[in-house]
């Protein structure tokens, strides 16, 4: 970027224009210099009159806010000007790119020195950052012909190839109407996800669909504003929106429930919204700019199973095919990866430490970590790698077979903070960003002091499919655990959504449990769990009291606001306890004696029969499947069973289930 301003007169908006609108072309502008400048170029600019404008400042009248750019999903314009004068989000960039339509700029605002600076959303933990990314974003995209630099001479650029139309819809639109109307009563499921890449249709589509529609039907999404386009496909008096939040609330059953930008909308809301609709039709981005759809993807169409089929629409409707604004953001931002290379068998497995420079000069490796991140996390976003360009926080490892990246491990220093903040944050009157676990380890799980201690958080972790269970994520973990010892962290240690499926991997390398989240989390809809590891002995004894708490808490937790966990969630929990014995007297072996041979109730020794459980099913793995989710589901979770003659029965089962383990885990050695 030019540190001066460009004079008017230089700058060929009329050919630039033309030339976009001749192509059907979109490109990234950067339109730098003073204010007063910008401002001039923007109003002076001709056509078109239809324009979107994301803006933090007052003096761009009618623009929306960068916090409010998800509520512009579904419509469109001619122009779109992005204010990067105060800040630079690059997700609300991308989420701009989506609203503009083939043949027009995205007009970018930049002050003299090209960036905005200081630069909040460049900002980690209160340091800024390296500010390697804005050069890397536009090089990238001035490398396929997606930006231009203003100038005397505006660019000659490719045609867009226009998509075919069927009247109004794109031939994937017409198909897809066509399968609804006529097949989703007879071949079923009750549930289906239009889903697509950014401008295909899908509101369109929906919208169609529902003006159609002669049963009733409810219209939902994060936002009305984000719906738009559905709703203007409807006759007025069928308007039929609600609110998520509303809908549950009322909880009346619905035949038809039309879920627009579905990936916005916290996955525990979402469920229940779902769960009260007879039929759901659903529209969502897999590949967008948000981080929401990799959600869908990799969680919540794997939860749905055979409940749900995807439709998907390949076609783009705002823009033409060979577009080169969505060809240059895919390209900077990763978007869309190329398929990993193969790994040489017998390769020798290495492990390398990176930042965000080295990642710069292999850009290789950055491909192919950033295509293996993207994979497995169902959050991930346009701004994480920034954060991995720029954050000075971050530690990045590279688990390498040869040249191969076949997995990555993403580090984030916390804590270290002064001991008035830190009374702050206990207090719940502060949450300083960047500190994630200190303060959740500190504010919610009680734990007076521990955001005064330097720590090592792993953020997220990542192997290739095939080279799982091979130790690659095992060894990462193991050099990151050493670093952090030789630079004088406090304590190692992570927080992620509880799943059954991951807490084997934690549990084998050494983890246990320190905090069980209350609510469920908006984007996994499942509770959050932390692991930590001390590396300071000063930190050992607060970690043992906290692990003691949490044991003892856990049925009262289980019985509790925890009863909305996942069964299978549960015994993947227990296996992350620490394995201790059990404190049971005389007395207690007693009660379990008597309740597991048939001489009282069950419900005798309720809390008893927790504190047995807890411990001999975090060490036992003989019983089947089915036992152990009877005794998880009844007796530390408190599920019933309907009807007394099913009572009955599931009693007479878990007796048998409790007799088979106290085989194998006998209470009468315990001390």
């Amino acid at each position: 970027m030019s540190s001066s301003p460009v004079n008017r007169q230089d700058i060929d908006w009329a050919s630039l224009l033309g030339n976009l609108s001749d192509s059907g072309q979109r490109l990234l502008v950067p339109l730098q210099g003073d204010r007063e400048f910008c401002l001039q170029q923007l109003e002076q600019l001709p056509g078109p009159d239809d324009r979107l404008l994301l803006s933090n400042r007052d003096d761009l009248k009618g623009a929306t806010p960068f916090r409010l750019a998800s509520g512009l999903l579904g419509r469109e314009a001619g122009l779109v000007v992005f204010d990067a004068f105060d800040r630079f989000p690059v997700d609300a960039l991308c989420i701009a790119a989506g609203l503009l339509r083939g043949g027009g700029p995205l007009l970018v605002l930049l002050p003299p020195e090209g960036w905005p600076n200081p630069d909040p959303d460049g900002c980690w933990q209160q340091r800024e950052g390296a500010g390697r990314f804005a050069g890397y974003l536009f090089e990238e995209m001035k490398s396929v012909m997606a930006l231009w630099s203003p100038g005397p001479r505006a660019p000659r650029l490719p045609f867009a190839e226009a998509t075919g139309f069927y009247g109004e819809l794109t031939e994937d639109q017409e198909w897809a109407l066509d399968w609804l109307r006529h097949d989703w009563d007879e071949l079923g499921p009750n549930r289906v996800l239009v889903a697509a890449d950014r401008g295909r249709g899908k509101s369109l589509l929906l919208g169609r669909f529902a003006a159609g529609l002669e049963k009733p039907f409810l219209v939902t999404a994060a936002s009305r504003r984000q719906a738009e386009t559905l709703l203007q496909q409807l006759p007025e008096d069928r308007h039929e929106f609600i609110a998520p939040d509303e809908l549950v609330r009322r909880g009346e059953r619905i035949d038809y429930l039309l879920i627009d930008e579905a990936a916005m909308l916290p996955y525990s809301l979402l469920q229940d919204c779902l769960e009260l609709a007879d039929k759901a039709l659903l529209a969502t981005t897999l590949n967008g700019y948000e981080g929401t759809g990799q959600g869908f993807r990799l969680r919540f169409l794997r939860d749905q199973g055979d409940r749900m089929r995807m439709l998907m629409l390949e076609q783009p409707v705002r823009w033409g095919k060979g577009d080169l604004l969505e060809m240059g953001l895919n390209q900077a931002l990763l978007l869309k990866p190329d398929e990993l290379p193969p790994v040489t068998e017998g390769e020798v497995l290495t492990i390398e430490s990176v930042d965000g420079e080295a990642l710069l000069q292999q850009r290789e490796r950055l491909r192919q970590a950033h295509a293996l991140m993207l994979e497995a996390h169902y959050r991930y976003k346009p701004s994480d790698l920034r954060q991995w360009l720029d954050d000075p926080n971050q530690r990045l490892y590279l688990a390498l077979r040869g040249e191969v990246v076949v997995g990555v491990l993403q580090i984030n220093e916390e804590g270290g903070i002064d001991a008035e903040t830190v009374e702050e944050i206990r207090m719940g009157r502060r949450r300083p960003q960047g500190h994630l676990l200190a303060q959740m380890l500190t504010a919610q799980a009680g734990m007076d002091g521990f955001a005064g201690y330097r720590g090592w958080r792993i953020q997220r972790i990542a192997v290739r499919e095939e080279q799982r269970r091979h130790g690659v994520g095992r060894a990462m973990l193991e050099r990151a655990r050493e670093d952090a010892r030789d630079r004088g962290m406090d304590w190692f240690g992570s927080s992620f959504a509880l799943d059954a499926e991951v807490t084997p991997f934690w549990a084998g390398c050494g983890f246990t449990l320190a905090h069980l989240g209350r609510g469920r989390g908006s984007s996994s809809g499942r509770q959050s769990v932390a692991l930590v590891e001390p590396l300071n002995e000063d930190l050992g004894p607060m970690l043992e009291a906290q692990q003691q708490r949490l044991l003892r808490d856990l049925p009262l937790h289980l019985r509790g606001y925890g009863r909305e966990i996942r069964v299978e969630d549960v015994d993947g929990l227990l296996r992350l306890l620490p394995e201790t014995e059990p404190e049971l007297s005389a007395q207690d072996r007693d009660i379990l004696d008597a309740v597991i041979d048939g001489h009282h109730g069950l419900d005798l020794a309720e809390a008893v029969l927790s504190r047995w459980l807890l411990s001999a099913l975090r060490r036992e793995t003989l019983l089947d499947e089915a036992s152990r989710r009877r005794l998880i589901e009844t007796l530390l979770m408190g599920r019933e069973t309907d009807g007394d003659e099913g009572r009955r029965q599931r009693q007479q089962q878990l007796r048998e289930d409790l007799a088979r383990l106290r085989e194998a885990c006998p209470y009468r050695d315990a001390t």
